[in-house]
């Protein structure tokens, strides 16, 4: 079988399944829709536009503009977060979460450190820093306002469907943000 490459694929899409990498983590736009999975329909996944979705959404926390974060996501997103025993489900319960920190983290900054994808499925991570100066949610009741200076490093593997997040799994160190507010020894 002439031309007939490494498992199977033909030399020239051998060649393609490999994207070049940009120093910063990002595919080169010169492999971009290259990426198949088989079996499953032909996906374009744009790196500049859904790393876009991640630097609205940290200016969003910057500008503690609540609507502006929770726009990002679609009309029936699910929300996985260690902060809650079951996922928040819909827009509105996206909203109200972000408002709710922002409330208890009245100086919270974002910033972006990387961001990275394949297919329909995004990571990103980000630091997070603030006072807490309003009441929080917690796992087991409400959090009193502490005072108290946290950074936080946030994961995020998020499924993205054309421009909005569909769904988002946010991975953070729960017991370590409760050891800087006092909770924990």
């Amino acid at each position: 079988m002439a031309g007939i490459g490494h498992i199977g694929f033909p030399q020239r899409w051998r060649k393609r399944a490999k994207p070049r990498l940009r120093r910063r983590g990002r595919l080169d736009p010169e492999s971009q829709g290259n990426l198949r999975v088989a079996g499953e329909p032909d996906r374009r996944w744009d790196p500049v536009s859904v790393e876009e979705i991640h630097r609205k959404q940290v200016d969003a926390i910057n500008r503690h503009d609540a609507n502006a974060f929770a726009a990002l996501y679609a009309t029936g997103a699910v929300a996985h977060d260690p902060l809650y025993a079951e996922p928040l489900k819909g827009r509105d319960a996206i909203r109200r979460d972000i408002e709710d920190f922002l409330q208890a983290f009245p100086d919270l900054q974002a910033r972006l450190v990387r961001v990275l994808g394949s297919g329909d499925t995004v990571a990103s991570e980000v630091e997070l820093s603030g006072t807490h100066k309003g009441s929080l949610a917690g796992l087991t009741g409400t959090i009193p306002p502490t005072n108290r200076r946290v950074q936080l490093r946030v994961a995020a593997f998020d499924r993205v469907e054309g421009d909005v997040i569909v769904e988002s799994r946010r991975y953070y160190d729960l017991a370590g943000l409760m050891q800087q507010l006092g909770l924990l020894s």
